[in-house]
């Protein structure tokens, strides 16, 4: 783990940054993370990474669950094996990545799973490259995938397979150009007649979606989720997007108490609610005061989604309760 190592650990937010060309000679260039639960990597950019490393240029997760990999850029990384993602003995999910032009020197260009369960949701999977077999993903034969509304270079056939079949589930996918813009400062951005765009998972609970893309623009803004790590972003939602980012909820991760501040003369009085991860509501409750203090210490420990509503805008986060 050139950039990151974790060891052994629980409940880390790993959110909002860039990771290029770190080097690691064995495992993980840009992160390694080991023997660990509940790890969240969000919003971040993983460039560059992982010359001369053996496994996961980008990164590599060993005997760890409940790994959950969203809204990143995994490019033209480098590895011997599972250039993009490596992951070993584990249980991830991958939901809104753009995983492209990642180069593997044998197995896996854009993903390889050894012993692993992957969830994949609403992901771009384009333009990786292996020497030997599965240029977009690769599974070994005690691996399963459960792949659903991602865009797949090659589709079902781009996935290698040490197995004589694909035993997972492979449903709403796309085997289309992205249309990316290929300029910029963002050239991974979808163009305006993309196919990824409005054909992500229209039920995105409980995939810990966060607020905005890599550029900061509001995740959902069409009433349908893009594919990939950015939302297509049309200039009529600017009031909207502006709304919600001056709404304040704290502390979190948190404990007992949360507070939800508002600025009361600029936003009507909004609905805050509470869901468990299988996405039932646990509380609700309408906000009256611009600084206003819940009690959550009713609820278990773990990991929740909340949602502040009104007729206009929607905030939605997740709290971990500790």
């Amino acid at each position: 783990g050139a950039g990151i190592y974790i060891d052994s650990s629980q409940y880390i937010s790993i959110s909002k940054n860039s990771f290029e060309r770190n080097y690691q000679y064995h495992e993980g260039g840009a992160m390694y993370i080991n023997n660990c639960n509940h790890i969240f990597i969000t919003n971040n950019n993983i460039e560059d990474n992982g010359e001369n490393s053996d496994f996961g240029g980008g990164i590599q997760t060993r005997w760890s669950e409940n790994i959950y990999i969203v809204g990143n850029l995994i490019t033209n990384n480098k590895a011997g094996a599972g250039a993009g993602l490596f992951f070993e003995d584990s249980q991830v999910q991958l939901v809104n990545n753009t995983i492209c032009s990642n180069e593997s020197e044998s197995f896996g260009g854009g993903i390889l799973c050894r012993n692993s369960d992957a969830i994949i949701q609403n992901n771009i999977i384009y333009s990786n490259t292996a020497r030997t077999d599965g240029d977009q993903m690769y599974l070994n034969i005690s691996s399963t995938s459960s792949i659903y509304f991602s865009n797949i270079e090659g589709g079902l056939e781009a996935i290698g397979l040490e197995g004589s079949s694909f035993d997972g589930i492979y449903e709403n996918n796309l085997d289309s150009d992205p249309l990316l813009t290929n300029s910029g400062t963002h050239p991974y951005q979808i163009e305006i007649n993309s196919p990824c765009m409005n054909t992500g998972n229209p039920d995105t609970t409980g995939l810990f979606i966060p607020e905005f893309d890599l550029v900061g623009n509001e995740r959902i803004s069409q009433n349908r989720i893009d594919m990939g790590a950015y939302e297509y972003y049309f200039p009529s939602d600017i009031h909207e997007q502006l709304e919600a980012s001056k709404i304040l909820i704290y502390p979190n991760p948190a404990h007992d108490n949360i507070t939800i501040w508002t600025p009361q003369n600029e936003i009507e009085k909004p609905t805050f609610s509470i869901y468990d991860i299988k996405g039932s509501s646990v509380f609700k409750k309408q906000i009256n005061t611009s600084k206003q203090m819940l009690d959550v210490s009713f609820l278990p420990k773990g990991i929740y989604i909340i949602e502040i509503t009104n007729s206009k805008i929607v905030k939605s986060d997740k709290l971990i309760l500790y």
